[in-house]
């Protein structure tokens, strides 16, 4: 078995990684892109990036950084309750799935 972020797996000889998504409800994706598309309208120079199990909010201004707290702070409250993490980097705010290790996947721990 190979694992790959504690996300992607794949059994010895099979070509296909699959998904180690500790749910498979991706509805905090659009909340999530609400949130950031509201401020990347009002802030020059960021944008977006989509990935499968997170969305990246990436800034350059200096009024950016001021408002990526703000950000965090309206995530935090409208994700309150869903298998997310929401955290600042440089020049970022990640929204993402919260992932478990690949032996706590239920799926993963019956054939270990």
């Amino acid at each position: 078995m190979t694992v790959l972020f504690n996300i992607l797996y794949r059994w010895g000889g099979e070509s296909d990684w699959k998904t180690n998504y500790g749910c498979k409800d991706f509805a905090w994706k659009s909340d999530a892109d609400k949130v950031m598309r509201s401020y990347t309208d009002e802030i020059d120079e960021s944008f977006i990036e989509y990935k499968d199990s997170a969305l990246v909010w990436n800034y350059a201004t200096y009024f950016g950084s001021q408002q990526a707290n703000k950000m965090l702070d309206d995530l935090r409250s409208k994700l309150a309750n869903k298998p997310i993490v929401v955290k600042k980097g440089k020049h970022i705010v990640e929204v993402k799935l919260q992932v478990h290790t690949y032996l706590s996947s239920p799926s993963l721990k019956s054939i270990i």
